[in-house]
């Protein structure tokens, strides 16, 4: 088969578990012999030739003001180079001539995809060959946990050939927030192994991932402040604000980590890995990454935390985000109240995982135990590929989306160039918004 896959996210590197979990899973069917490309964004100059020498695994063919072209494990890569926000149709149109141009048997459109526009240009060529890759609750159009409702997004959705999606809770909000059916699929694959056990009671750092707003950063402060002389490691990753990484480096049990790709640098490091989010993550990558090393994981009770936890202890509770303002912040991320949290049941249980040895190693044989017991006996990359395979293409609709003017997009960005991305993304909300509110008024 011809795969494409298209996302409104960075490829390589990929630091947040939905990009990774893509990743993992294009290489994947590569090894398995399909033809597989890549349509993404690219973070400034990710993908030039100047940065990605010394990677070995990284073969770049050519590089445009437009766009950078590389394989990377038998994965053609287009990572189309954007501004801000604003340039989604310049994303949107150079799928659009990949569509055309590589005429894939199956359009693989992730949730990352802001605006949908990605999915609207994919159903629009080919509806019948489009599966949609449910993997972040809050990029969806529809239900209380989405950013921004879109009645117009979600008859795109009905549209598409099929909806996977990483595990049950995701599974159930499509079918009771939109009535949508959807498939649990291994779309999220970890590796074949082998996975040391890093599980250490006598030392390490007690450490988070991407500390921001919605993953619960206001806990683990408030767990490094509690536990002065324990070491704590933070990892900032794309949602961490200029705020947050102040906050942290007030604290001095504090160390700041770059984000690396291999998670094993951080995880031979760590004692105990926090994951207190507050918003309805839909199956946390890093407690299945953590607990596959044998890492005791305190998970928040929100989501899908507690089917990524596999029984084992600690999901602990959360009072969660309950929507999200018409704003964004300086990473042009929504804007949400965060609510006061009780930090108790997560200082008594972090409390406990460094005072008693015997119940640490028992948490963590356990957590190790579930979790590679959970990737050998769940399918893997073979069961993916054998539903894309069967999966039935009937007619398809041939109208091609209109491509917009190159002189429409110049004056665009002349208008839009001295906003800063937090403005621009505003802009971008709000004129979706108003689209919304005009296709309601057809109806």
């Amino acid at each position: 088969m011809k795969l494409l896959l298209a996302q409104n996210a960075s490829y390589y590197p990929a630091l947040g578990g939905a990009n990774k979990s893509n990743r993992t899973l294009m290489e994947a069917l590569s090894r398995l012999g399909h033809d597989c490309r890549v349509v993404s964004t690219a973070l400034v100059n990710s993908a030039s030739e100047q940065d990605q020498r010394g990677v070995g695994e990284l073969e770049v063919i050519s590089s445009s003001p437009e766009v950078s072209v590389f394989n990377l494990k038998g994965v053609a890569i287009h990572a189309v180079k954007v501004r801000a926000a604003m340039d989604s149709a310049r994303l949107k149109n150079y799928l659009i001539r990949q569509l055309n141009e590589f005429a894939p048997d199956r359009i693989l459109i992730s949730t990352e995809d802001v605006g949908h526009l990605l999915l609207e240009a994919a159903v629009n060529h080919a509806a019948s060959r489009v599966v949609y890759l449910a993997r972040t609750t809050l990029y969806l159009p529809f239900g209380p946990d989405c950013f921004l409702e879109a009645p117009d997004k979600t008859e795109l959705l009905r549209k598409a050939a099929a909806i996977v999606v990483v595990g049950d809770y995701l599974k159930d909000y499509m079918w009771q927030w939109a009535k949508l059916k959807a498939e649990v699929l291994p779309i999220s694959l970890f590796g074949d192994g082998p996975f040391p056990d890093f599980g250490n009671f006598d030392k390490g750092y007690i450490a988070m991932v991407n500390p921001c707003a919605y993953k619960g950063i206001s806990i683990f402060l408030e767990l490094a402040r509690a536990f002065p002389n324990h070491a704590f490691a933070a990892i900032p990753t794309w949602g961490t604000t200029s705020d947050d990484m102040k906050a942290l480096m007030e604290l001095k049990n504090v160390r700041i980590f770059d984000p690396v790709d291999d998670m094993n640098k951080l995880f031979c490091q760590t004692r105990v890995m926090l994951v207190p989010s507050l918003w309805a993550e839909a199956k946390s990558r890093t407690i299945v990454e953590a607990m596959l090393r044998g890492i005791p994981v305190l998970a928040s009770d929100v989501g899908g935390n507690p089917e990524a936890k596999l029984g084992v202890e600690y999901v602990l509770p959360v009072n969660p985000i309950k929507g999200y303002k018409q704003a964004v912040d300086e990473r042009s991320l929504p804007v949400s109240d965060i609510p006061k949290q009780h930090i108790k049941p997560w200082q008594e249980a972090l409390e406990r995982l460094l005072r008693e040895r015997e119940h640490y190693e028992d948490i963590s044989r356990r957590s190790r135990e579930a979790a590679l017991d959970y990737i050998e006996n769940r399918g893997g990359s073979r069961q993916v590929e054998a539903y894309l395979l069967n999966l039935q293409v009937g007619a398809e609709n041939t109208q091609q989306p209109e491509l917009v003017p190159a002189f429409k997009e110049n004056a665009v960005a002349q208008m839009t160039d001295k906003l800063t991305p937090a403005q621009k993304a505003l802009l971008a909300l709000r004129l979706n918004k108003k689209n919304q509110s005009r296709g309601n008024d057809h109806e």
